[in-house]
């Protein structure tokens, strides 16, 4: 990280990773994913403030350090704001591939399930982007499912 040295970095990332596995546990003793329950699900805790939860943070330095292998380990246990989870996919495509491209069909899903015109454009040029990533069987398969995003309304028309 920039202006800090090596070893603060590192232990600002050790700090982070235990404050991460302090809320598995808790998670674990709940029986329920704090971030699902309390976040997205019930509406606790605003957008601002789960954009600073020690898993957000820990994965947004992992990946300014482009450790990517370590930050897709966080993502996978505690998930990612839409944002983060683009730039990681977005920085991992050459290296992590499916990670990304699964991070890729995660965003689409996520987007179209909002359920509004904004979030359908985003999903639809996920899907254009996954044209590079994929080849073009599996792409034009996974694709077909999705016309209805990219095709002009008849107003359009």
């Amino acid at each position: 990280m920039k202006g800090l040295s090596n070893d603060l970095a590192e232990q600002a990332v050790l700090h982070l990773k235990a404050l991460v596995a302090q809320t598995a546990k808790k998670r674990e003793a709940k029986g329920k994913p704090e971030f699902e329950t309390f976040v997205l699900h019930r509406g606790l805790v605003g957008y601002m403030e789960r954009q600073h939860t020690p898993a957000v943070l820990l994965t947004a330095i992992l990946l300014a350090e482009k450790r990517l292998a370590e930050a897709w380990d966080v993502v996978e246990k505690h998930d990612a704001p839409d944002e983060l989870l683009a730039e990681l996919a977005k920085a991992s495509e050459k290296t992590h591939a499916d990670k990304s491209v699964a991070a890729y069909k995660t965003l689409i899903e996520r987007f179209i399930s909002a359920g509004n015109t904004p979030t359908y454009k985003k999903a639809a040029k996920l899907i254009d982007h996954l044209a590079k990533l994929q080849a073009p069987d599996v792409h034009g398969s996974y694709a077909v499912s999705y016309t209805h995003l990219t095709l002009p309304t008849n107003r359009e028309v």
